[in-house]
């Protein structure tokens, strides 16, 4: 487990964010996701409220337990941010929050599958695409 929300892992490009989520959610099984925005200076403070309320920052072992127990196994992925001067409006850093299962008093939606049967909002496809485009700065 990582020991503060500075060491959380940051993915590079949006291609990684892309192959993160895809990778997460076609062979792991996490089907629910949220998408949250925060300003860049509160980030860590995210990060860490994340943390404390579903143990985003658990290494592989304890995400496992947690599987293993029926309780919900959560991925925070920070999308990458623009490395342009800050402009008017300020920039904020979009959050995909990934789970296996509904997360109690959250708004959660649901990955569409290739099952046309199953009641889905959105694709994992469009999900990554509104996730890279909050990614840049607005202006």
């Amino acid at each position: 487990m990582s020991a503060t929300p500075d060491e959380y892992r940051l993915l590079r490009s949006q291609s990684a964010l892309l192959a993160e989520v895809f990778r997460l959610v076609s062979r792991d099984g996490y089907a629910f996701w949220q998408l949250q925005e925060t300003p860049t200076e509160k980030i860590l403070l995210a990060v860490k409220r994340l943390d404390e309320k579903w143990a985003i920052m658990l290494d592989r072992r304890a995400r496992s337990h947690r599987r293993n127990a029926r309780l919900p196994v959560v991925h925070a992925l920070l999308a990458p941010v623009s490395v342009q001067p800050p402009t008017s409006p300020r920039p904020i850093w979009p959050i995909l929050v990934l789970s296996d299962q509904p997360l109690p008093n959250e708004r959660m939606c649901k990955v569409k599958r290739d099952n046309p049967s199953d009641n889905a909002d959105r694709s994992c496809q469009d999900v990554c695409v509104s996730v890279c485009v909050r990614g840049a700065y607005r202006s």
